[in-house]
């Protein structure tokens, strides 16, 4: 809140056409902090995606070379494993990024 005054800042810039050219580090998030997070976020979901596409790609080409259901079940099932670890630790980082993001 202002020194001068009881009123919010959010509530002082009601009617106020240059409020919104006024920084907004009187918000409970600090902008800078807040997009550096949100840059983060992007880029670990970026790198998860491509990751599982590569996988994709190396359990089509070992499907590809199987010789019988059983081995293709296996392969299968390997893969459905690997993805299942690897969404349950990437749920685990998004979350950790998320939290760095919320106002303490």
């Amino acid at each position: 809140m202002d020194s001068n005054s009881d009123t919010p800042p959010a509530a002082q810039d009601i009617g106020d056409p240059d409020a919104c050219f006024r920084p907004i580090s009187h918000t409970p998030w600090d902008g800078m902090t807040w997009l550096e997070n949100l840059a983060n976020f992007g880029a670990e979901l970026t790198t998860f995606a491509a990751a599982r596409m590569k996988e994709d790609v190396q359990t089509q080409q070992k499907l590809f070379h199987c010789k019988s259901v059983p081995e293709m079940q296996q392969v299968q099932a390997e893969f459905v494993q690997k993805a299942i670890n690897q969404y349950y630790a990437e749920t685990a980082k998004l979350t950790e990024i998320v939290g760095k993001s919320a106002p303490e």
